[in-house]
Order: C-alpha cells, then sequence, then structure tokens
C-alpha cells in the first residue's frame, strides 16, 4: 500500500490596522501575527516604526508569542498614511477634530537648552462638555518611543478641577545627563516627548489621549567657570517695600519675589540658600534662616523670605546686596543689585514718646471737633431764636445768656458791655437805640441782629475761649 504525502503552504504573517478614520484622541488598532514557525520579534522588526512615528505615539497593549496588539495614537488632525512593508500593504486615513476637546500646545524652548535648564511643556484645554475630567500624565515609552536617561519631569496642577471647561495644565522637563553622555552633549540632539493629557470619555473605558509632537533638542554644556549652585534663568528678582519704621526687638520679614527661575526647585532652594549666607549682612539687624515657598501656578516663581530681628535704632540701612545668576538667554552670567531700603527704629521710651504725642493729637481733634460742633450748634439755636422775637425791649437778659454760650465768655449786664463783647456794627448799635425810644418797630434791628451772628465764625480767639471754658468745668468737676 502506498503512502499519500500532502503538502499545504505555512500561512504568512498578518499585519492589520483597525480603522481608516478617527477623531482626534482616538488610537488606530495595529494587530501583528505571526505564522507558525516565524519569529514575531522579526515579524516586528520588519515593520517601518520610524516612518510611523512621525505621525502618531505607538503604545503597546498586549504581547504574546504569536501576536501584538499596538495603539498608535495621531499628533494632528489631518489625512495619514501609514506606509506598507514586506507583510503590510499600507493604508491611507484621515483624523478628525475631537468636537469635545480642543488641545493647544505649548513648548518652552526650541531648539536648544543647557545642561540642568528647566523648561515648561503646557497645554491650553477647552472642553465643550464640563462633565469631562482631564489630567496630565508623564509620557510613558515602548521600545522605540521613550524619554532620554537623566530627565525629570515635574508638574503643578494636573487635573482641571470639577465643573472647567477652560484651563492649563503644565509640567517642567529638566534633563541631567550621565557622566558618560556628558562628553557628547552638543554631537547629537537629543528628543524629547511630550506629557499626555487623559480625558475620560463619558460614556466609555477607554479614555481619550492627546500627544504633542517630540522636541529635539541640542542639550548645551554649562560654561565650567560656574559655581555648582548657582541660579539659572533670566531672573527678575523685586524686594518688597520694608516699613517705614519700626519698633527695636521687633521681627521683620524682608521679602523678595522672584521670578523666571529656569531650574529644578531642590536646585533652586540649594543655590539661593548659598546666595544668601555669600550675601553681607549688617549688625543693626539680627538675621535668621530664610523661607521659600513656590508660586502654586508656576514653578519659576517664587517668594523668598528673610526673617530679622531689629536690633540697632535711628536711621537704618539695609544692605545693598547682590545676586549673582547665569542668564540662559544671553549665556552670560548676570548680577542685579537690590535697591537701597531703609527703616526708621525707635527705642521702646522713644515708642511710648510718639505714643504719647499719638494720642494727644487724637485727643485734640476729637475737643476740636466738638467745640466746633458746639460752636455752630448754639449758633443755630441763637439766630432761631432771634427769628421769632417781635419786641426788641424784651431781648435782654436772654439774648445776653445766649451770647455769652456761644462765645465762651461771661454774662454782661447792660447793653453797652454787651455790644463790647460781641463786637457790635455800629450798624446795630444805631438800629437798637432807635427801636429803644420808638414805639413801632420795623423789624430792621432784628435784621441787625441776624447779620451780626450769621457772619460769625469759629476762630482763634473762639477757640482760646473755649479752652478756658473746658478748663473751668474740669477743675469744677
Amino acid at each position: 500500500m502506498g503512502v499519500i504525502f500532502s503538502w499545504q503552504p505555512a500561512k504568512a504573517a498578518v499585519v492589520s490596522v483597525s480603522d481608516r478614520q478617527i477623531q482626534l484622541g482616538e488610537a488606530l488598532h495595529l494587530q501583528v501575527r505571526a505564522s507558525s514557525g516565524e519569529s514575531l520579534q522579526k515579524v516586528l522588526a520588519d515593520l517601518p516604526w520610524q516612518q510611523w512615528q512621525e505621525d502618531f505615539i505607538v503604545q503597546q497593549h498586549s504581547y504574546s508569542s504569536d501576536r501584538a496588539t499596538y495603539y498608535l495614537y495621531p499628533y494632528q488632525v489631518g489625512p495619514f498614511e501609514l506606509v506598507p512593508s514586506v507583510h503590510f500593504t499600507g493604508k491611507k486615513g484621515v483624523v478628525l477634530p475631537n468636537s469635545m476637546v480642543n488641545i493647544e500646545w505649548q513648548k518652552g524652548v526650541e531648539s536648544s537648552v543647557f545642561q540642568r535648564q528647566s523648561w515648561p511643556w503646557r497645554a491650553q484645554i477647552r472642553l465643550a462638555d464640563s462633565g469631562l475630567r482631564v489630567s496630565l500624565e508623564a509620557f510613558i515609552g515602548g521600545d522605540w518611543q521613550k524619554n532620554p536617561l537623566g530627565l525629570g519631569v515635574s508638574f503643578g496642577q494636573q487635573s482641571l478641577l470639577s465643573g472647567e471647561i477652560v484651563g492649563e495644565l503644565a509640567s517642567w522637563y529638566q534633563w541631567q545627563p550621565l557622566l558618560a553622555e556628558e562628553l557628547n552633549l552638543q554631537a547629537q540632539p537629543q528628543r524629547f516627548y511630550s506629557p499626555v493629557v487623559v480625558v475620560q470619555q463619558p460614556n466609555s473605558n477607554r479614555p481619550w489621549k492627546f500627544f504633542d509632537r517630540p522636541l529635539d533638542l541640542m542639550i548645551k554644556p554649562l560654561p565650567s567657570f560656574l559655581p555648582p549652585q548657582v541660579l539659572l534663568g533670566h531672573l527678575s528678582l523685586q524686594p518688597q517695600a520694608v516699613p517705614f519704621w519700626g519698633m527695636q526687638g521687633d521681627l521683620l520679614y524682608w521679602q523678595w519675589q522672584v521670578s523666571g527661575a529656569q531650574m529644578s526647585q531642590a536646585e533652586f532652594i540649594v543655590a539661593m540658600q548659598q546666595l544668601l549666607a555669600e550675601q553681607p549682612k549688617n549688625s543693626e539687624f539680627e538675621w535668621f534662616a530664610p523661607t521659600i515657598e513656590f508660586s502654586q501656578t508656576s514653578q519659576s516663581q517664587a517668594q523668598v523670605r528673610i526673617p530679622m530681628r531689629l536690633q540697632g535704632t535711628g536711621k537704618i540701612l539695609l544692605p545693598r546686596w547682590q545676586w549673582r545668576y547665569f542668564d540662559l538667554q544671553s549665556g552670560k552670567l548676570a548680577v542685579q543689585q537690590a535697591p537701597q531700603q531703609q527703616i526708621w527704629v525707635l527705642a521702646a521710651w522713644q515708642q511710648y514718646s510718639v505714643f504719647a504725642a499719638a494720642v494727644g493729637l487724637v485727643v485734640s481733634g476729637v475737643l476740636l471737633f466738638f467745640m466746633v460742633l458746639r460752636f455752630y450748634w448754639l449758633r443755630w439755636q441763637l439766630l432761631n431764636w432771634l427769628k421769632h422775637q417781635e419786641n426788641p425791649a424784651l431781648l435782654a437778659p436772654e439774648l445776653w445768656r445766649a451770647s455769652a454760650r456761644l462765645l465762651a465768655q461771661p454774662v454782661m449786664q447792660s447793653w453797652r458791655a454787651w455790644q463790647q463783647q460781641v463786637k457790635a456794627t455800629d450798624a446795630l448799635r444805631e438800629r437798637l437805640e432807635k427801636s429803644a425810644y420808638s414805639r413801632a418797630s420795623d423789624g430792621a434791628w432784628r435784621e441787625e441782629l441776624f447779620a451780626q451772628f450769621k457772619h460769625r465764625q469759629f476762630s482763634l480767639a473762639t477757640f482760646k475761649n473755649y479752652i478756658k471754658w473746658l478748663i473751668k468745668v474740669l477743675q469744677r468737676a
């Protein structure tokens, strides 16, 4: 009996892509399956990853002995093409805008950075639905796309608050290369990948992911003459004005606003503490260790608070400090000098003297206010009383008493003495004399009396009389 052999050709490796049309934030699903007897690693190595990475971030989803799945996230909207290879026929498609999320990326640098320099990578986010949850996460690389070793990434606010539809999320990158790489800092650019904005979809467990295009940077070494601890950035140092005066023994805080720093917070603290330790300090102050607080919204802004106790007295000048830093824009060592500030420091006895003088001024002001108020109140009462008088013969002695109260002087007992007291005008004297010998009164005397007191103002002489009157009142009390 003969034996019949049958031969079947082995199946070739299969590489497929799920969709031709996706929206930004979604991923193409790349599935790779090796045939029996064929190495999956060999199939993957034959794929044109380098060309695909120009338009996509590649993330591995699953991997086994004969098959693997990858997610390809596009950088931007528009048509795309996955070029063919040995096992892949290629594919064309289009990336549509995401109607729910709009992101604008902002890179803090363009082509080069200095060693140890920190730079921001920001995402301006606008949402169509306040129910979306947004967060900023670090980039997790794979076999083909990864950040250089020695890269440090720090974050400020990493998520939008609940209900926000517009906001900014930021991260700061800083590369400190390994010693073996420092000799080749300028040999070739280093590629850095952006953080990822992750948006949880309303009705899906699969989030949208948004990436910025990678950044190729030349790393420039810092000049060899710089000390190890030196401030980096294009700095602006603004001191807050100290109080005009203080008390001996008081604790004062000299505060500085620092912006434009481009280094990690840990390095900034060390460099700032070293710089403050080198500054001249005068004996009129007792100096304490400074505190440094960073802004919650920007890593490049900080507040330096320097406690100092006032020990001297009189006019004290604060030292004019010099702040040395390496300006990353000009590539030169720069120096800023603090503006001259001063403070008047009072001793204990001077403090009590100033306090007593201040109390005296306040009391004097209050007394003067009530004196003026009393004068014009009495004048109003007197004028109101005169409006209702018809017979000049009945004015005395009520008019004399009212005038005495108004001027804070003794009560007169005759018309002649009263006229001298109020400094009556000639017209008033004439009207009063005519009314005394006339049975019919035309009221002209009332008009002259009204004018006599209406134009009377509070004067220095009145003030002196009120002081004498007040002293007598206090003595009787």
